[in-house]
């Protein structure tokens, strides 16, 4: 089996866990641990509070949850499955290119607007 590197340590180690990103298992217990992270089992739960409205230009707006320092993501109810974003501009809020796979989703044409839940316990606006 090859080596990779752990996405946050740089680690090498054949025995990666996939938590939104390839971690090593030291790693993944600060992530699992850490609680201003959401977990998938969270994301799913919220399913049915995702859509929160839509924006003036008819953008779905979405309400989103912390999975890492930098990245947030939702489960879609189109796709069935976790869609994570980062942030490398500082703001997670925002409209983004839909990460549908589905293409009777009704994401995948127009994007959606994303809306932090959390940032650090706290509402972002």
């Amino acid at each position: 089996m090859s080596q990779s590197k752990c996405d946050v340590c740089g680690k090498e180690t054949e025995n990666l866990v996939d938590y939104f990103q390839l971690l090593c298992h030291s790693c993944k217990n600060e992530l699992y641990s850490n609680p201003k992270f959401k977990t998938k089992k969270f994301l799913k739960e919220q399913q049915h509070k995702t859509l929160l409205g839509y924006d003036l230009d008819n953008f779905p707006i979405i309400a989103c949850w912390r999975v890492s320092d930098y990245s947030v993501g939702f489960y879609c109810k189109f796709c069935k499955k976790v869609h994570t974003h980062g942030w490398g501009d500082g703001n997670p809020n925002g409209h983004r290119c839909a990460h549908c796979h589905n293409s009777d989703s009704a994401y995948d044409k127009t994007g959606y607007v994303l809306m932090c839940q959390d940032i650090y316990g706290e509402a972002h606006k």
